[in-house]
């Protein structure tokens, strides 16, 4: 079962991410960030005025946000870059050398974190600073996850790639665009976008059937998918668009594939897009949207 939960958000949310089911962090537009103790969601003041874009918790005390400073600036008119730690007392702003919009975050240790960017940079953080990596693309890139600090993928525009401890390579080219990745192993990882949703089980990419990808007719809008988290390969959750316009405005969609076969689960038709998902275990899943904040408590 879904529910909508009331949360002091004032704009969409665009990330979320936690430790257990009593310490979850979601983000949004106009510098929201959220944490969730286990009995509500708050407000949380950082001090940086910071727009976020998407956040990465690995510990309590190892919270990443990125996203921009709120600006219209170069190269893509969106902000300049900006990033955020918390140490589990205090909120700290860390140097980007990117000029790319910051779009998602990734952590294996306090010394080893890994962010992408809309100008197609990878950068690494050491403990000390954050650099730029060579990435093997110029392509725009939009969600990072890893298995282990050897075993990290990206995706992004038309492109997958892999970091195997050593370098970075590309690993697979699909036909569109991408904006999420999530995994259980290295060896069941998931990845959706535009494209569709796709699997990799240790030795190869796969399409895996469902409700989503591009537009079929001239009357409908590409179904995107936007969020994907697992449990494990017969719990894995995809959220985004729908093909179906509403009132000229598009609407969530959601699947549940269990091992076999993707099904969609019942939404509102004018619930908001969904834009990320994370949950604690197979019975506790959270989904932001462009209007609120969606729990799950199903399977």
């Amino acid at each position: 079962m879904w529910l909508t939960v009331a949360n002091p958000a004032t704009g969409p949310l665009t990330g979320i991410s936690g430790t257990s089911s009593t310490d979850v962090w979601a983000v949004g537009w106009e510098g929201t960030v959220l944490h969730y103790d286990g009995a509500a969601w708050t407000r949380v003041t950082t001090g940086t005025g910071q727009d976020p874009i998407n956040v990465w918790a690995r510990s309590p005390n190892d919270v990443w946000i990125v996203g921009t400073d709120g600006s219209v600036a170069p190269p893509d008119g969106l902000g300049f870059p900006t990033i955020q730690h918390y140490d589990g007392a205090h909120w700290s702003i860390v140097a980007s050398p990117s000029r790319g919009t910051l779009t998602g975050i990734w952590s294996s240790s306090l010394s080893n974190a890994w962010a992408v960017t809309t100008a197609g940079e990878i950068l690494h953080f050491d403990g000390a600073n954050w650099s730029i990596v060579q990435s093997q693309s110029q392509q725009t890139l939009w969600s990072i996850w890893g298995s282990s600090a050897s075993d990290v993928w990206v995706v992004g525009s038309g492109v997958i790639l892999h970091y195997d401890g050593s370098k970075w390579s590309t690993a697979f080219t699909p036909p569109l665009m991408l904006y999420a990745v999530w995994g259980t192993s290295a060896s069941d990882v998931w990845a959706g976008g535009t494209a569709g949703l796709f699997h990799y089980d240790g030795v190869s990419w796969s399409s895996i059937a469902t409700g989503f990808g591009p537009n079929r007719n001239a009357s409908e809008q590409s179904a995107e998918i936007y969020a994907i988290w697992a449990s494990s390969p017969s719990n894995v959750w995809i959220g985004g668009r729908s093909h179906a316009i509403s009132n000229g405005t598009c609407c969530a969609q959601m699947e549940h594939y269990n091992g076999t076969r993707s099904a969609s689960i019942s939404m509102t038709p004018t619930e908001p897009i969904i834009r990320a998902m994370w949950g604690s275990s197979a019975s506790n899943v959270w989904a932001v949207t462009q209007d609120g904040i969606l729990h799950g408590t199903r399977r």
